[in-house]
């Protein structure tokens, strides 16, 4: 795929749907360690990884974009360092949730495929892709983060993991 095509894109039926109580069903058992992450493949880490990346990297100052930001999964840690937090999701239905959760963030919280950020070129100071870089069309979603990142702005980027269960051809696909 050399460029970004919204209407052949089918994700957000699949982000608004299924995924949803998914996601945070996985994110709730990391975060209560109600699981042992090391023997269920179909788990997420806790956010204490995040908290101890973003100590030893930390952010630049100003401005910082989520992408892929969920119900607003991370902007806790993301608070307690920056104010002017963006926030970008293919589903319109965890945007909604972040909104709901989040209203200080709420004019800065933007149903949006990754591939086609709706942000002029070098605004943000900080981009971050949390478990979901695995999810997009990469080539076209890196292109728009280093377009709408400042120079010398900071990317942070993960995947969400290759244990995904054998029925999610979504996932795997």
């Amino acid at each position: 795929m050399d460029k970004y095509d919204s209407s052949c894109d089918t994700r957000n039926t699949y982000w608004d749907t299924d995924y949803f109580e998914y996601w945070q069903s996985k994110v709730e058992e990391a975060r209560f360690n109600l699981i042992n992450n090391k023997n269920n493949p179909d788990t997420t880490e806790d956010d204490t990884i995040y908290s101890r990346i973003f100590s030893i990297t930390p952010f630049q100052q100003g401005n910082l974009l989520d992408v892929g930001c969920a119900w607003g999964r991370m902007f806790d840690l993301y608070l307690v360092k920056l104010e002017d937090i963006f926030g970008v999701d293919i589903s319109t239905r965890m945007i909604s949730e972040a909104k709901d959760r989040y209203p200080s963030c709420k004019t800065n919280l933007f149903s949006s495929p990754a591939e086609q950020l709706p942000f002029t070129t070098s605004f943000f100071n900080n981009v971050v892709c949390i478990a979901t870089f695995d999810a997009l069309y990469q080539e076209l979603a890196l292109t728009e983060f280093c377009r709408v990142l400042a120079p010398g702005g900071l990317l942070y980027i993960s995947g969400k993991n290759t244990n995904y269960l054998c029925d999610d051809q979504n996932a795997l696909a």
